[in-house]
């Protein structure tokens, strides 16, 4: 049993006969399919829709409009949690980057935000990336004080941090604040409390 890695269940089943009938349907079935071709016909469906969904992601991040960057990698978690999702316009894009079609709320210690626009989240960089409206819209805050977005912006210890847009805001206690080009980065920090 330790060699087959079985549990008791399994050698019951394989001393009774119990499983015969499906282990002979599936020889039988590998004996009429030509699996080469079906392995070869899946790989190369799964090929397209990586593809696919390369370019969904694309398109979604080339909007006009400013791109939000929200991290959680300086943070313990390193990551987002998924507060809030539409499972129906999830897709995944690759084994570490998914894109909401719709919207979601990401939330990490001390960061949290609410995308109603298409997002891309990388969970091995920590990231969520997402064009959320024209630069006029938005309003981003620092300890309550309005900041202007301008090229070359830099605060490395932002406290309070908010931003709002039509359809997007994110919220952080502490956070390095960045904005170069059309790319507005909030990397969230640890906080001492």
């Amino acid at each position: 049993m330790m060699s087959q890695n079985q549990s008791l269940q399994d050698a019951l089943a394989e001393a009774t006969g119990l499983d015969d009938p499906t282990r002979a349907a599936y020889r039988a079935a590998l004996v009429r399919l030509d699996t080469t071709r079906s392995i070869a016909e899946s790989s190369a469906r799964v090929t397209g829709l990586v593809a696919l969904r390369r370019r969904q992601v694309d398109s979604v991040l080339s909007r006009p409009g400013v791109l939000v960057e929200l991290s959680a990698k300086e943070l313990p978690t390193g990551d987002f949690n998924a507060c809030g999702f539409d499972p129906q316009n999830h897709l995944q894009v690759s084994p570490r980057v998914q894109m909401q079609t719709r919207w979601w709320r990401p939330c990490a210690g001390g960061v949290s935000a609410e995308f109603a626009v298409p997002s891309v989240h990388d969970d091995e960089a920590g990231t969520v990336r997402a064009v959320v409206g024209q630069l006029a819209d938005l309003k981003l805050t620092v300890a309550g004080n309005a900041v202007t977005l301008t090229a070359g912006l830099l605060l490395e210890r932002a406290t309070d941090v908010r931003l709002d847009a039509p359809r997007a805001n994110a919220s952080a206690k502490l956070a390095r604040v960045s904005f170069d080009g059309r790319t507005l980065g909030i990397v969230a920090l640890p906080s001492a409390d």
